[in-house]
């Protein structure tokens, strides 16, 4: 059994500054806490402003009313911070958290929720979900080929491309891509990473004799970054599993970014559904009116009357159901705080909420209609030619310019062009499996109308002709 979590641990303010760095204090601000300034670091990040076209569920949506993944990941920080403010009043005076010198209020669950929550999907690739698979099949097919030497010697590096993550990427970008500051990422506090981190594992939770994912499907790191997220998991105090491969016990505030997400999408998706005509008022109106039912405060909804759009009927609907779920989930995290701190818990905390049966409801449909939609899947396919042109390119070129000893002059003129292309080439790192997480992290954080502007403009399908 694994010992105790200790919140004061689990709340460390400590900033991951860098690789060659143990995390530390920040300096005190009378204005702006720690975990207020997370938010606002993510905020103001290139990454965090690309998801504005990066996909959600429609790809190149029509209208700008349909979520994308900033609009998403804004709306689940909401939730989360409601649900973190609702944690803190149990987790405080139980705790003995707001005693002595290193004490906390409500404000600061709530600013280690919504942080983490703005970061959940920072580091998805262009076309969503199907962009994750995108990447993994090329490296397992066309791509396999510069799978070579110490990459497929070693199967847990082997696994970082072959079963390419977006929550490992987000890592990748929290604690070493973002910021101006070279390896340090966004130097966030330890809380806020851990709460962030939903697999606190490594590519090993990847199956080795068939190179597929396993029942565990998810990993949260890659190896490059293992010396990171062990710096944080021992910082917070997150013990190691008994199947010890990489794995740490989750931190408990995870499990509310988990349910956040899952409330947003769940209940937007739906909303979206029926602005998009996928989805009719009856349909919509049945699935929420059953989640709010299930509310402590038994809203009778007779405010729907007073409303004539029916547009404006499901906004309000929305927002009641939301509510209705903030408050099942604080319930469940509440009666198992026990488990979670022990890491004995299981499952999600939305598979333990009353309404389990409703949203299993609402990801069928959403399964049947809106996530099989054509005009999506033809974009998804369209997003796998995409991404993989892009990846041949640069990994063409970069296998070349490696071949030859790194001299430019002695490599084609095309690939010189390409190589010239890519950011801070000069900096690329003679290492094969570094340079080739390298182009991924290039290729994995560029938005939807960004990959395919670079695609057509390489395959020569486009050319931006300048005026005198």
């Amino acid at each position: 059994m694994v010992s105790k979590m200790d919140w004061h641990q689990l709340m460390s303010r400590k900033r991951f500054r860098g690789r060659d760095e143990e995390p530390s204090e920040d300096k005190f601000s009378e204005v702006r806490s720690p975990f207020m300034k997370d938010t606002d670091r993510i905020i103001y990040s290139s990454p965090f402003r690309r998801l504005q076209d990066k996909t959600q569920v429609h790809p190149f949506p029509g209208t700008d009313y349909i979520r994308t993944r900033l609009t998403h990941s804004l709306e689940v920080s909401t939730v989360g911070r409601a649900l973190g403010l609702a944690a803190a009043r149990y987790i405080i005076p139980n705790y003995k958290l707001d005693k002595g010198d290193d004490r906390f209020d409500s404000s600061d669950f709530g600013n280690v929720l919504a942080a983490a929550c703005l970061a959940h999907d920072i580091g998805n690739p262009p076309f969503g979900h199907a962009g994750e698979e995108a990447i993994r099949h090329w490296y397992s097919d066309k791509g396999q080929k510069h799978l070579t030497k110490d990459v497929e010697k070693d199967e847990e590096k082997l696994a970082d491309f072959l079963a390419f993550e977006g929550n490992a990427q987000g890592f990748r970008i929290l604690t070493r891509l973002a910021g101006w500051r070279e390896k340090g990422g966004l130097r966030l506090s330890c809380a806020t990473i851990g709460t962030f981190m939903k697999y606190p594992r490594g590519s090993c939770a990847i199956d080795p004799e068939t190179r597929s994912k396993s029942a565990r499907s998810k990993f949260g790191y890659f190896q490059e970054d293992k010396y990171a997220f062990t710096l944080i998991a021992d910082t917070l105090g997150l013990p190691a599993k008994e199947e010890d491969l990489g794995d740490r016990v989750r931190h408990p505030l995870s499990y509310l970014v988990e349910a956040a997400d899952d409330i947003c999408y769940l209940i937007v998706d739906l909303e979206d559904g029926h602005k998009y005509k996928k989805l009719s008022y009856s349909q919509v109106f049945e699935f929420l009116e059953d989640i709010i039912k299930n509310s402590p405060t038994k809203d009778d909804l007779k405010r729907l009357e007073s409303i004539e759009d029916n547009a404006d009927k499901i906004a309000y609907l929305r927002a009641k159901s939301i509510g209705a779920l903030v408050g099942e989930v604080d319930k469940v995290f509440r009666e198992n705080i026990g488990d979670l701190l022990n890491g004995e818990f299981s499952g999600s905390l939305m598979s333990h909420i009353v309404s389990v049966d409703t949203i299993a409801k609402i990801r069928e449909l959403s399964e049947k209609i809106l996530y099989s939609d054509h005009r999506k899947i033809e974009a998804e396919l369209a997003g796998y030619e995409v991404i993989h042109g892009l990846l041949k390119i640069y990994t063409d070129s970069f296998s070349e310019w490696e071949h030859v000893g790194y001299d430019l002059n002695k490599i084609s003129s095309r690939h010189q062009k390409v190589i010239q292309l890519f950011p801070d080439f000069q900096l690329m790192p003679p290492d094969r499996y570094e340079w080739l997480l390298r182009v991924n992290d290039y290729i994995s954080g560029m938005a939807d109308r960004f990959i395919l502007a670079q695609f057509q403009k390489l395959k020569g399908i486009r050319i931006d002709i300048g005026r005198d």
